[in-house]
């Protein structure tokens, strides 16, 4: 079974990545020497600093989904062997919890044995 292997991002994507904050922080950083300059009221900054941050997770485009390497089939095969182990294993966890119940009741029983054997008055 062939394993996954994650693909690095490429650069047009990566580029993409890191566009969004970088124009967030630099606008930011706009609004905030406009405020210690005494250009910009605070009143009318911290909401625009607020709709700064907040307006591109508002509006963020839809995610695209990502192109899988993984085959459809590899998947099934990987999930259907899984549940083949995950069943044998709870199978043979309850066989083994069974026997554990069972030899309790018989080394409860030699001991009720034992101690009718030893409380027996002696003649």
């Amino acid at each position: 079974m062939s394993a996954a292997i994650a693909q690095p991002l490429s650069v047009a994507q990566n580029t993409r990545r890191w566009r969004g904050p970088a124009l967030q922080s630099g606008a930011l950083l706009l609004v905030l020497y406009a405020l210690s300059q005494g250009l910009l009221s605070f009143y009318l900054a911290v909401p625009l600093m607020l709709l700064i941050v907040w307006l591109p997770r508002l509006v963020a485009p839809k995610a695209i989904p990502a192109a899988s390497s993984v085959d459809n089939g590899e998947i099934a095969a990987l999930t259907r062997d899984l549940s083949y182990s995950t069943s044998h294993n709870a199978l043979s966890a309850a066989g083994v919890a069974y026997s554990v119940r069972q030899l309790a009741g018989r080394v409860q029983s030699q001991l009720d044995s034992a101690a009718r054997i030893v409380s027996r008055p002696r003649r």
